[in-house]
């Protein structure tokens, strides 16, 4: 290579380094069905962005993309701030913050209870979003890294569970710390969409009966307490949401055909919202397009932890109540609807496999879905024909 013609990027022309730096910016903000997983630390019950402990351990999360960009140099900090519409979006969220006092002055003086102030921000026609907001950093603050409360999921994670726990709060009160300006009234931006991160040794060892399980000072022992809350009262929940997810989960789609439709499908089927980090997108699933994952004779999926679950609370709701209509107790529902109603399944969408059929190599009936190659399929098909 002739290092002649090689210039280093400060000497560019101004405008090739604008662009640059604008082909950098990540455009995944922008689209439409696209939310963000956001994985936070729960700090005096507050969602704060995690500490860097090491490099093999990054923070993954969405708000993380452009990161980098912040800290670059000037001009990175103003193409990304334009992207990102920084100074728009400060400007209405002031703007919101003013007319919320004006409100509730108004409200002190009327009497009356006053309507909730949205954002006028950039909202797709298909997904409305509210004006995203700047979650604080525990030793950072040179990054803006923007979380959207209303529709980005947040994975949580903390040290003592139990302490997330009250039995007086109709969900978990978890708010977002976001960055404040003196002298200004904020309202709390409570997280709406809770997600734990799966592990297999959640199916290991579960304890029969469960009336212990909610107690226990772990990640599946706060799900248990979620389920608790959520099954106790669901019209106090609103649209909060609880994930789980599942990064090594494979997962079969749904498949319709045509003339099994007599209208136009749902939009769930028609165009599915997207949720994103730093290392994959992820789709919502239902339970039973999980296909099972194994270690010896024990299932080591979410799917498999949730029915395994379900198949305990069922029994000790039999034991409970063996006589006359059921009744709700504090694991099964009114209406008797399963866990996997209560709780929904996130998974990575590059992990999305075909089903096994006749044809399929010995491999792929042991795994419990098709790894053939498109050539073999083919060569398949047509031997078939």
């Amino acid at each position: 290579m002739d290092t002649s013609s090689f210039h280093k990027f400060p000497q560019l022309p101004t405008e090739l380094r604008l662009q640059i730096w604008e082909a950098a910016c990540s455009h995944v903000l922008t689209t439409t069905y696209y939310c963000g997983l956001q994985y936070v630390d729960i700090y005096h019950r507050q969602a704060i962005v995690p500490k860097q402990v090491s490099f093999e351990k990054q923070n993954r999360s969405a708000y993380m993309l452009d990161s980098g960009l912040w800290k670059a140099c000037k001009e990175s900090k103003e193409v990304i701030a334009k992207h990102t519409y920084l100074n728009k979006n400060v400007v209405i969220r002031e703007q919101s913050l003013d007319e919320l006092a004006q409100s509730t002055r108004r409200t002190k003086r009327s009497g009356r209870p006053s309507e909730k102030y949205t954002a006028d921000w950039l909202k797709p026609q298909a997904l409305a979003r509210e004006c995203p907001v700047l979650i604080r950093s525990r030793e950072d603050e040179e990054c803006f890294l923007f979380v959207h409360p209303d529709v980005d999921v947040f994975c949580i994670k903390v040290d003592n569970w139990l302490a997330l726990q009250h039995d007086e709060l109709p969900w978990p009160s978890i708010e977002l710390s976001v960055r404040r300006r003196p002298y200004k009234v904020y309202p709390p931006n409570i997280v709406t969409k809770i997600a734990l991160l799966y592990d297999p040794s959640w199916a290991t060892d579960l304890p029969n009966p469960l009336y212990n399980l909610p107690y226990e000072d772990s990640a599946r022992g706060y799900l248990a307490y979620l389920i608790q809350q959520r099954v106790a009262d669901a019209v106090r929940f609103g649209r909060k949401e609880l994930y789980i997810i599942d990064k090594e989960a494979k997962w079969f789609p749904i498949i319709y055909k045509e003339a099994e439709w007599l209208w136009t499908p749902p939009l769930y089927f028609q165009r599915q919202v997207l949720y994103w980090d730093c290392d994959a997108e992820y789709v919502e699933v239902k339970w039973f397009q999980v296909a099972p994952r194994y270690n010896g004779s024990d299932r080591v999926d979410a799917a498999g932890f949730i029915h395994k679950l379900d198949t305990l609370v069922r029994r000790m709701h039999e034991a409970t109540y063996v006589y006359g209509p059921k009744v709700p107790c504090l694991w099964v529902s009114g209406n008797d609807d399963p866990l996997t109603t209560t709780i929904k399944l996130l998974v990575r969408r590059d992990n999305q496999v075909k089903h096994t059929n006749l044809d399929c190599q010995p491999t792929c009936h042991r795994i419990g879905w098709c790894v053939c190659s498109e050539e073999e399929r083919a060569c398949m098909e047509s031997a078939r024909e």
